[in-house]
């Protein structure tokens, strides 16, 4: 009898430990989401389309129309990826398309991004927006023009990615890297290991899959709005 209540009660503190670190995980990812799509859905970032579109449309109205569908495309996937957990490699290489292509046109030409490894592209998952905050991080921190311009280099591997950019800080401007910050703790709360190299040259971000395994949730039986898995 002795033996069943200590087991009892170490099953009853482990339990509780684990629904600790789930509601911990959900509040994580939620203020993830938040931060996410506060930064896709800033006024500034609108602001700057709706101009760069109204120079289009009088200037060059089939480039006016690619922009349109380029736009509509990068808050289409915001809108849709708004209460989803993780996103498939493919979804977030066509929604950073979509926003490197907005991009470009913004510095004329002057930004691009280079994709490798697409044979590797294949049922691999990630949280949503990493490679958009990841771009984001580039164009805030670095000075971008004909005379610096930004080719951003997108390494695709078994187990992982590399996003790497030359290194070109703003004058006026102490780089924070909050952002990063922030997907080093995100993926942490997965498991995995978000990390930075920067050898004063080169930027470059090294960003692990997410595994379904990664993903935390009680086996016990408990109540319904617990078992909601970031529902």
């Amino acid at each position: 009898i002795l033996f069943f209540a200590i087991e009892a009660v170490y099953y009853v503190v482990s339990f509780q430990r684990k629904v600790r670190e789930v509601e911990q995980q959900k509040q994580t990812t939620l203020r993830y989401r938040y931060t996410a799509l506060k930064t896709q859905m800033t006024p500034h970032f609108l602001f700057n389309s709706l101009n760069m579109l109204s120079a289009l449309v009088n200037f060059d109205g089939a480039k006016a129309k690619e922009f349109i569908k380029w736009l509509s495309q990068v808050y289409h996937y915001t809108l849709a990826k708004q209460d989803v957990e993780l996103s498939t490699l493919e979804e977030a290489l066509d929604f950073m398309n979509s926003y490197v292509n907005i991009l470009s046109l913004r510095y004329k030409g002057k930004f691009s991004v280079d994709v490798s490894g697409l044979e590797y592209v294949s049922k691999q998952l990630l949280p949503p927006y990493t490679l958009q905050l990841l771009i984001e991080n580039i164009t805030k921190h670095n000075t971008i023009s004909a005379r610096h311009p930004m080719h951003v280099s997108v390494e695709i591997g078994r187990g992982g990615m590399r996003v790497s950019n030359p290194i070109n800080y703003r004058r006026s401007e102490s780089p924070s890297h909050l952002g990063l910050r922030y997907l080093t703790e995100l993926y942490g709360s997965y498991g995995e290991e978000f990390r930075i190299e920067n050898d004063g040259e080169t930027f470059t971000a090294i960003i692990p899959y997410i595994t379904r395994k990664s993903v935390k949730v009680p086996e016990p039986e408990c109540s319904a709005e617990t078992m909601k898995h970031y529902d």
